[in-house]
């Protein structure tokens, strides 16, 4: 309920709707594969054994939203 209520919940749950949409049919492993592949945001964070965040910035940066 905080989403929907949040400024941009609207535009928030679409999104998500979307992503669930489009990836419901995938296996685990193949999630996994996509989204761990070489030069995107995981593996510019990933430091065996830690628990390190991916930033928006990394993410909005790796799909082209922003710039450096």
């Amino acid at each position: 309920m905080r989403i929907a209520t949040s400024k941009h919940g609207l535009v928030a749950i679409e999104s998500i709707l979307g992503v669930l949409k489009k990836y419901m049919d995938y296996k685990p492993f193949d999630l996994v594969e996509l989204t761990h592949k070489s030069g995107g945001p995981w593996s510019r964070v990933y430091e065996e054994y830690m628990n390190n965040t991916i930033e928006d910035s990394v993410i909005l940066k790796y799909h082209d939203v922003i710039e450096d």
